[in-house]
């Protein structure tokens, strides 16, 4: 009976073998269900030939039958869709088509377009149809992306061609040998270190690099060259730069290794409060989005139920409730994995003898707070499933964050007082998607004071002596 049910699912496993490399290079749902419909067909009519095959084909083939079946139904319920459930697939393919980055025509409507080469801004009018249509791979060695971002502050929508380097992330490319005389930084984050969101040159990181070379440039001799160089990937939380640390970081011999944390990384940190703050914001999955982008919108639809389904069990986003003033147990368990994975970065760095720092980039809702109190927690009220008499503690992410570095040892520096400082002087917003171009140059500043780097000759860091 084994052996027979073993016989049986040879077909769905290569059916399905098949379909994940289908899947993986061809964007025409439609096409791969016939293809794979075709070939189990195939299967199902092979004629018996010798006594052995006789007795092995029979349960080849039920398995064929099996999976053709699926198929079919699959392949009939997409092609039905459209007018058995005419508003439903309307709806459905709308928001496929959102899905889908802009084509090369979407370019007339952007003001400016930065392409991040030699020339770090050009007019939409000077950028040719080849470029237009470039590869928007992401975090792919020597491919690019595109982001298409809108400034508040200037009121422009732009282009922003994402030139990967040659280990995939959005930076310069730098040798793996320190020059001498050079002091490295390594930042190691999520979409803030990546920041994918603006050019190349108005990322923090890179702002950072030039004032930190003004006196070099003027010829001041006091202080080393400084590189800084961008370790970022978009969701990622403490787990994984911890890894990327000790995998990455490391090769580019750093004096500094500065983490950013996100307060959101205890969520990235836990497949179960990623799914659930997914569902409770009621933001698009990553199969959801595979399937629109694939067109197979009848199977996009049924898992955009499902989800709908599963939304009403979650009542408050884990983000949220991090703020919550008494204690979630699954969100405190989370923060505790989190922090645990950046005590491991630190006592790696320093068994390294490179210095830590833990950064903190802040959120648009704690810069709100902190200049509309009132404001900000009406505007919570408005979420479902929160009660009008839910206590809330804002401040409670960046204490935490600052008891556990004292208590461990570690540097930390929180960003979010410079960006509300900034926010309040020039009114000018610090926040969009991620930093706006101003808050990187405001988030620039502000390490550029904090971060200790030795004069020439040193051996002793600032960041040392404070420990």
């Amino acid at each position: 009976m084994v052996s027979r049910v073993g016989l049986w699912l040879i077909a769905p496993l290569g059916t399905l073998a098949l379909l994940l490399v289908l899947y993986n290079n061809l964007n025409q749902g439609r096409l791969i269900l016939l293809v794979l419909l075709i070939v189990n067909g195939c299967v199902s009519f092979v004629p018996f030939g010798r006594p052995a095959m006789g007795q092995i084909l029979p349960d080849l083939k039920f398995g064929s039958a099996c999976s053709a079946a699926v198929l079919a139904a699959l392949l009939i319920l997409e092609v039905l869709f459209p007018s058995v459930m005419p508003g439903q697939y309307a709806q459905i393919r709308d928001l496929a088509k959102g899905l889908k980055s802009a084509s090369r025509d979407d370019l007339r409507v952007f003001r400016v377009v930065y392409d991040n080469g030699a020339d770090p801004a050009v007019r939409p009018a000077a950028f040719s149809g080849d470029e237009a249509a470039s590869n928007r791979a992401w975090n792919v060695p020597g491919e690019q992306g595109e982001y298409y971002g809108y400034d508040p502050n200037g009121k422009f929508s732009y282009l922003n061609i994402v030139r990967w380097n040659s280990r995939g992330y959005f930076d310069n490319d730098y040798s793996q040998e320190k020059p001498p005389g050079t002091y490295r930084i390594v930042f190691v984050g999520d979409s803030y270190v990546e920041s994918c969101q603006v050019p190349l040159r108005q990322t923090f990181h890179k702002v950072l690099e030039r004032l930190f070379n003004e006196g070099s440039a003027r010829g001041d001799q006091a202080r080393p060259r400084i590189q800084v160089i961008a370790l970022g990937h978009s969701g990622t939380g403490q787990k994984h730069h911890l890894e990327l640390l000790r995998n990455q970081a490391m090769l580019y011999d750093p004096d500094m290794v500065a983490v950013m944390l996100c307060g959101n990384d205890f969520c990235d940190d836990s497949p179960e409060l990623t799914r659930e703050r997914t569902l409770a914001t009621g933001a698009v999955t990553p199969q959801l989005r595979e399937l629109g982008r694939h067109g197979l919108l009848a199977m996009a639809f049924a898992l955009r139920k499902f989800n709908e389904w599963q939304m009403n069990r979650v009542r408050v986003s884990p983000e949220i409730l991090q703020w919550s003033a008494a204690e979630v147990p699954r969100v405190e368990a989370a923060w505790n994995e989190t922090l645990d994975a950046v005590r491991a970065s630190k006592d790696y760095c320093r068994s390294r003898g490179v210095d830590f720092v833990l950064i903190y980039v802040g959120s648009e809702f704690e810069l709100q707070y902190e200049l509309n109190p009132g404001g900000a927690l009406a505007s919570l009220r408005h979420i479902p499933g929160i009660e009008t008499d839910f206590a809330w503690d804002v401040r409670r992410t960046v204490r935490r964050l600052r008891d556990f570095c004292a208590t461990q040892d570690i540097r930390f520096i929180s960003l979010l007082d410079p960006l509300v400082e900034a926010s309040k002087k020039t009114g000018k917003l610090v926040f969009g998607d991620h930093y706006t171009m101003f808050g990187h140059e405001v988030a620039a500043k502000a390490l550029k004071e904090r971060l200790p780097v030795p004069a020439r000759g040193s051996s002793e860091t600032t960041a040392s002596r404070d420990r």
